[in-house]
């Protein structure tokens, strides 16, 4: 969707947009499923202070007007007020003779005998409920005009008349609002490959540890490590990304700025033989300040045998004591599901237990076998990925 106007206040990251669509726009791919149908949608959206992800907004979609004719045989399109015999009420909302209530859809259909009926789900499984009108809506007709009312009967013990009451014969300014709240809808913005439409995930490589990216507490971008490939000169580059929305509880920088997104590594070294990354992160020297009263963090990063995970080393700081990975700092590869799901094929405990076996033989911390094993069970059983590729 390209928006006809939109502003962005950046003092308070919020994001206002409107779009008009020529042709109404369906909310699903298929007009058969019977959503609705809509002519405007009017965004507001409040972003983190990083831009990375949407804390919470308002999506107000407007319904697609029309007016009930011959040519358009929808006599019963428009908004009504509904009034059950128990005493409750509600406003809906009917186009193309179709209408929603707590997110089932309904489909009206005029019989021969051209009286208005649906069905709806009862209570018990299986049931169905049908809702009937003895009032005749002839074609060319409107059906009952604004202020007059139809009278329905149903099969519900509960529901035996139910009583609408025409409140407009068409949807001008009817909208609907969808709001973007925490545990709700989660929009997060995706981290792309130049000159692709598809997100940037890791993958996997059991012989380099170039073009391998590793993470802790199962997340990308929550200080993962990230090894590029060569470039045309065949230089080597490697980073540490802030890019999660959950570092956004971590502190700024001594000087107030925000964390990068990404922090290169300076001075890198690799030993192929041993596996065994060298590397510095200069906050003085990048950024002009510490990070948490540090200037400067010193690694040394042993890889096992097919780079699944850090086996051993430290991060030396130019305050306090190392760092030590394996025991402070669990890391293993971000695409490591994807060699598992061969592992793994016939799902059988054996197969898990050698898996298992070869890594504590490669000298896995306890830590680490703990966090590769939970990504192993999940592969087995089937669901969902474990790791956050902030995508």
């Amino acid at each position: 969707i390209t928006f006809d106007r939109s502003y962005f206040h950046e003092a308070s990251m919020t994001f206002h947009g409107k779009v008009h669509f020529a042709n109404p726009v369906c909310s699903s791919s298929s007009v058969s499923h019977g959503d609705y149908f809509y002519e405007e949608l009017d965004c507001l959206l409040h972003f983190s202070g990083s831009g990375r992800y949407v804390r919470k907004g308002e999506l107000r979609w407007k319904l697609a007007t029309s007016t009930p004719n011959e040519a358009y045989p929808f006599p019963l399109d428009g908004t009504w007020e509904v009034q059950y015999s128990h005493g409750t009420s509600m406003v809906l909302h009917v186009q193309k003779h179709l209408f929603a209530v707590d997110g089932l859809k309904y489909r009206i259909v005029i019989d021969e005998h051209h009286r208005p009926r649906f069905v709806w789900p009862g209570t018990l499984v299986g049931e169905n409920v049908e809702q009937t009108s003895d009032q005749q809506i002839h074609p060319g007709t409107c059906g009952p005009a604004v202020g007059e009312t139809l009278h329905w009967e149903t099969t519900s013990i509960e529901y035996e008349r139910i009583i609408w009451k025409r409140l407009s014969t068409n949807l001008d300014n009817c909208w609907k609002s969808f709001n973007i709240l925490a545990g709700n809808f989660v929009y997060q913005k995706c981290n792309q490959l130049p000159g692709t439409d598809q997100p940037s995930v890791p993958s996997y490589h059991n012989t380099s540890l170039w073009g391998n990216t590793f993470c802790q507490l199962f997340t990308v971008g929550l200080a993962s490590y990230h090894f590029l490939e060569p470039d045309s000169d065949g230089n080597y580059q490697a980073y540490i990304s802030y890019e999660s929305p959950k570092t956004e509880a971590w502190p700024s920088l001594d000087n107030g700025d925000r964390v990068p997104a990404r922090v290169p590594f300076r001075n890198i070294t690799f030993e192929p033989e041993t596996r065994t990354f060298k590397g510095d992160i200069c906050w003085e020297e990048d950024y002009g300040t510490a990070w948490m009263g540090e200037s400067k963090w010193s690694y040394e990063i042993v890889f096992d045998p097919t780079f699944v995970f850090i086996e051993s080393g430290t991060v030396g700081r130019s305050m306090g004591e190392s760092h030590m990975f394996g025991v402070d700092l669990i890391y293993i590869n971000a695409a490591i599901e994807t060699s598992l799901r061969t592992s793994l094929a016939s799902q059988s405990t054996g197969e898990y237990f050698d898996v298992v076996r070869e890594w504590r033989d490669s000298n896995a911390s306890t830590g680490t076998l703990q966090m590769l094993g939970q990504v192993a069970m999940a592969v087995m059983g089937d669901r969902e990925s474990m790791i956050d590729f902030n995508i």
